[in-house]
């Protein structure tokens, strides 16, 4: 293993890498040359700088808002990534090191750690919002209850993502009812857990002996939405 240093120049660093690199899959503009692309990469987001949103300076950290342009997966994993069949084998590399050393570690079986209770927002924080979305839908308040703890950031996704779809029925109100029929088919469309896709992929892996080389194959491209 080869790490590079701070104060390498690009071309000292590139000089030992095991990557291949590839063109990018975004439109040509005039005078822009984007950058290139991992080829042996699972995922690649292409984004480009907002520059309409304020560039935020905290400290030695600099805040930028990127917009994704296009994602770029190989056809393999982009299959795998709607099917939920299959996971790609991939290193963790915790990205610290000391005065001395830089830290790795190895990667064991993953496991599965419960989403953090008491974050959410109140059933009265959701029925606040819940009736300024649409002033043609109005909520149950028992139909907000059933929404309390969705961490705010999400909340009016998702009280938007409701109304929309009572709308579609011609419903003027939530009931607990409805949010009762949208978990249950949230829960029938949902594809398997990340846990049991990896547990999946290692068996195949396992029984096939297949190689945990990068994979080579066709790119399949996704724009953003």
């Amino acid at each position: 293993m080869v790490l590079g240093f701070p104060g390498q120049t690009t071309e000292e660093k590139m000089k030992n890498s095991i990557f291949t690199l590839g063109p990018s899959h975004r439109e040509p503009l005039d005078g822009v040359r984007y950058p290139d692309i991992v080829l042996e990469s699972v995922q690649v987001f292409e984004c480009t700088w907002d520059r309409s949103h304020p560039h935020e300076i905290n400290a030695l950290e600099h805040h930028y808002l990127l917009r994704i342009n296009k994602i770029v997966m190989h056809a393999k994993w982009k299959k795998a990534l709607l099917a939920g069949e299959c996971f790609p084998c991939l290193p963790i590399d915790y990205g610290y090191r000391d005065s001395l050393h830089f830290w790795f570690t190895e990667g064991k079986r993953p496991f599965a750690v419960d989403l953090p209770k008491g974050h959410g927002v109140t059933a009265d924080a959701v029925l606040d919002q819940a009736n300024r979305i649409d002033p043609e839908v109005t909520w149950d308040p028992a139909a907000c209850a059933l929404l309390a703890g969705v961490p705010r950031i999400f909340l009016k996704t998702v009280l938007e993502g409701c109304v929309a779809q009572a709308k579609a029925r011609g419903m003027r109100v939530v009931t607990p009812e409805f949010i009762a029929e949208i978990r249950d088919k949230r829960a029938k469309d949902r594809p398997p857990s990340l846990l049991s896709r990896i547990e999946a992929s290692l068996q195949r892996h396992r029984h096939e002996g297949v190689s945990a080389a990068p994979q080579r194959g066709t790119l399949a491209t996704e724009s953003s939405p």
